[in-house]
């Protein structure tokens, strides 16, 4: 039965909507491989190679979406519904089938899949290996990377784990018109032990505009402001200044903040880009010499 469902019951997902291009492009495991002779043998499992085995989409057209609303941990995400951030067996879910479906109903239901030349599924794999995904992403060129692994079962010979990541291009890429809903200061908070040198407002705003002739600005309000801002936002300290309202003893911070993007690459799946924004955001904050 595991082979009529691992033959039959591939996503015809070559006659769906797909755009991206997916290629299988690292094996990884507990001991680097010798040579590529042992490379070789070790992305063969139960006599299927790997590589063989194409990444792509069914029900849905990548152009329309970012990478990383796709990816385990998304910098910015509007919705995760039916996604990996939302569901923890979204992966299971859309490449390990546990019936036979008709081809309508597959292209209708399910958003990615493999495709192997042989009809094979992920399925051929589940008596002898435990089967996981990852997923990382790169909005800067449009790329969904997916980690496959394979976790040999107990009792069984094979005791090391193999990791096989493909890639799927083909996204829609960061654009600051799209995070920019996500770009926000949630917080602003003194840093006790610098701010207490301030006895007054006076002195704190003289401090700052000793900082404006020498050109330290930056190293001024970090060493005073601890920052707390969105998941996907940072501080652009270039862009940052004060304004003081003595007679009200506040402080008001003004700046442009930073969007921060899924960058994953081959060799760094979780790097994150920071791209400059227009994006302005303010604060206020009461001076306090004691935090």
């Amino acid at each position: 039965m595991k082979n009529r469902l691992a033959m039959f019951c591939v996503l015809s997902l070559g006659t769906a909507v797909v755009s991206g291009i997916s290629i299988a492009v690292i094996l990884s495991q507990s001991k680097q491989p010798k040579n590529e002779l042992d490379a070789a043998k070790r992305h063969i499992l139960n006599g299927v190679n790997l590589n063989e085995f194409t990444f792509t989409t069914g029900n849905l057209d990548p152009k329309n979406v970012l990478a990383s609303k796709y990816a385990d941990s998304p910098t910015y995400i509007k919705s995760s519904f039916q996604t990996p951030s939302g569901s923890s067996d979204f992966w299971t879910k859309q490449l390990i089938s546990s019936v036979i479906l008709d081809q309508a109903t597959k292209n209708k239901e399910k958003l990615f899949g493999f495709n192997h030349p042989k009809g094979l599924l992920l399925n051929y794999f589940t008596d002898n290996y435990l089967i996981s995904f990852n997923s990382y992403a790169n909005d800067k060129n449009g790329t969904l990377y997916l980690k496959v692994i394979f976790k040999p079962k107990e009792g069984k010979k094979l005791n090391q784990q193999v990791e096989y990541i493909y890639k799927l291009t083909g996204f829609n890429k960061y654009s600051e018109n799209y995070f920019k809903d996500g770009l926000f200061i949630k917080g602003l908070e003194w840093k006790k032990d610098e701010i207490k040198k301030y006895k007054t407002i006076q002195e704190l705003k003289n401090a700052y505009d000793e900082a404006i002739k020498n050109k330290t600005i930056s190293t001024f309000i970090e060493n005073i402001f601890s920052f707390q801002t969105s998941p996907s936002s940072s501080i652009n300290l270039k862009e940052t200044k004060l304004e003081f309202n003595i007679d009200k003893n506040l402080v008001t911070l003004k700046t442009k903040l930073n969007a921060l993007v899924n960058e994953a690459t081959e060799n760094d799946l979780l790097k994150i880009a920071i791209e400059p924004t227009n994006v302005d955001a303010s604060i206020d904050k009461e001076f306090q010499n004691k935090a």
